[in-house]
């Protein structure tokens, strides 16, 4: 699918691959339409069953006018296979990728007293073993400046025991985040954004003390502006892990 590009899109990013896991969410969707409409790169954006919510994306960029190429995908990247036959389709798809940003997520409960190996397997590898795949086979088409960003979880700090598979797969990419900052530095940047939680912009805050208390969460704008930091913030910045929950370890 091709849609157009704002004219006013300016950067060394314009006209460069965004590659987005997970980009039917909420925060896929804010996430791919700022690179698409404020950055002016091309997309590769992935869903696992909720296909309907990137079309629809792409048709309100077009009827914004803009002129960029997005490919729509469709995979299961917790299948090894799957995920490999999917990185394959998009190697031959793009070059100059500029942004790889790893959003595809799983989360429902498993407490760690009942947790089953086949939970925890699923968790490790969408969150543990896709993102690091998708970089061994797509980095070196990756042309400086470049940036790696993962969508971490700010639990992972102080544990959520009825999620213990969830959290324990989330800290897999701190430490991604880490590693790869030390191998792939000074071209690639390597970075993970960790909310406590995304409000979603139709959704209503309490007083500040109890937001305070409880944890704000974040709002889409917000984690947007962190991907700017991200994106503006060169070499000097890489290996980071952007805490957005709002203090909430000092309770």
């Amino acid at each position: 699918m091709s849609v157009s590009h704002r004219e006013s899109s300016t950067g060394p990013f314009r006209d460069r691959w965004a590659v987005i896991t997970g980009a039917s969410s909420p925060v896929g969707l804010a996430v791919a339409a700022h690179l698409i409409g404020i950055h002016g790169m091309r997309g590769v954006l992935h869903c696992r069953t909720h296909r309907r919510p990137v079309v629809q994306l792409v048709e309100r960029l077009r009827r914004e006018g803009l002129d960029v190429s997005v490919q729509v995908t469709q995979a299961d990247l917790a299948d090894p296979q799957t995920l490999d036959r999917w990185i394959a389709r998009v190697r031959r798809q793009v070059d100059r990728v500029g942004v790889l940003f790893f959003n595809a997520a799983d989360f429902y409960r498993t407490p760690w007293a009942q947790m089953k190996w086949r939970d925890f397997l699923h968790m490790m590898v969408l969150h543990g073993w896709a993102p690091i795949r998708i970089v061994q086979k797509l980095y070196e088409k990756m042309e400086p400046p470049a940036r790696i960003i993962f969508m971490a979880d700010a639990g992972i700090e102080q544990g959520y025991p009825a999620y213990a598979a969830y959290t324990a797969s989330k800290a897999v990419m701190v430490h991604w985040t880490r590693l790869l900052a030390r191998v792939l530095s000074p071209w690639i940047t390597v970075h993970a954004i960790a909310p406590y939680w995304i409000r979603r912009e139709d959704e209503s805050s309490g007083p500040v003390l109890s937001r305070i208390a409880r944890g704000e969460p974040a709002s889409l704008a917000a984690l947007l502006r962190a991907v700017d930091l991200i994106l503006e913030g060169g070499g000097a910045m890489t290996g980071q892990v952007l805490w957005m929950d709002s203090g909430r370890w000092l309770g």
